[in-house]
């Protein structure tokens, strides 16, 4: 079923959605749906409203409007730190790390970053990837959109995520990581494509996190990819542990985590 992101609060007049003009006109141009098709619009923050969709002109509506709130999210709340990556592997990552299930995604600048961001330049950044976030939560069914922040610095976000566990992944680490049964957050922080620096590897020892193995054998998967691989491994190992599997089976995302994390190589 067709899915559109529509700003919160919707508003729902005599049981009618109206979409906004860039929804309106995928719905019609891109997908092109026919009158009377059935629709689902979420609100990004757990809400969800199924209906039939009207085309009436440019103005483009949802009909006779169902509204749900479904148990989507994953049982532990996952926090992305991202350190900066071009923007083209940047994207992927955020779609990726939305479809996999992450809550929170903070950008931080690491030493080894080549990508530079601030001012006006940043904040272009974050409505574009906070877009991307939508948009692969139409696809997925997800229907709550991950928050997408930056922070200052590395060093900032390491000592201000709280989590039950936290987790640098970092190649030369000597133990994979080791997740306590009944851990409700889990926060992972991934170095740019030269990795962490010592020194970043060491002050994130200072603050509590412990650093941890991508993958018996790193080698087997280009930086960009091997890292969301690994960490959707493991949240199907992890994540999941005492849920009914209808939960998880129930879901879009297993297929896209499966077919396009686990099988698909990521962008070089």
């Amino acid at each position: 079923m067709p899915r559109f992101f529509v700003e919160p609060p919707i508003a729902a007049k005599d049981n009618t959605i109206i979409l906004p003009a860039e929804a309106a006109h995928h719905a019609g141009r891109a997908l092109r749906l026919t009158e009377g098709e059935c629709v689902t619009v979420f609100d990004g923050l757990g809400q969800e409203f199924s209906g039939q969709i009207h085309f009436d002109g440019k103005q483009v509506s949802v009909l006779n409007i169902r509204a749900s709130a479904p148990l989507r999210e994953t049982p532990v709340r996952y926090t992305l730190i991202q350190s900066l990556v071009s923007p083209d592997k940047l994207d992927w990552i955020v779609e990726k790390a939305t479809e996999a299930g992450v809550s929170r995604i903070v950008l931080v600048p690491a030493q080894r970053s080549v990508t530079k961001l601030n001012g006006e330049r940043l904040e272009k950044r974050l409505q574009k990837l906070t877009a991307i976030a939508r948009a692969a939560c139409e696809q997925c069914t997800r229907n709550i959109v991950p928050d997408i922040e930056a922070a200052p610095s590395l060093a900032y976000s390491l000592s201000n995520v709280k989590s039950d566990v936290r987790i640098m992944l970092a190649p030369g680490a000597v133990r994979p990581a080791h997740i306590a049964q009944g851990s409700q957050s889990v926060a992972f922080a991934v170095g740019p494509e030269g990795g962490f620096s010592g020194e970043e590897i060491a002050l994130a020892h200072d603050a509590g996190w412990e650093s941890a193995l991508l993958e018996r054998k790193p080698r087997d998967w280009p930086r960009s990819s091997g890292r969301i691989r690994w960490w959707a491994i493991f949240l199907i190992k992890k994540a999941f542990v005492g849920y009914d599997k209808s939960f998880f089976l129930s879901l879009n995302c297993r297929r896209i985590l499966l077919l396009r994390l686990i099988r698909r190589s990521g962008p070089h």
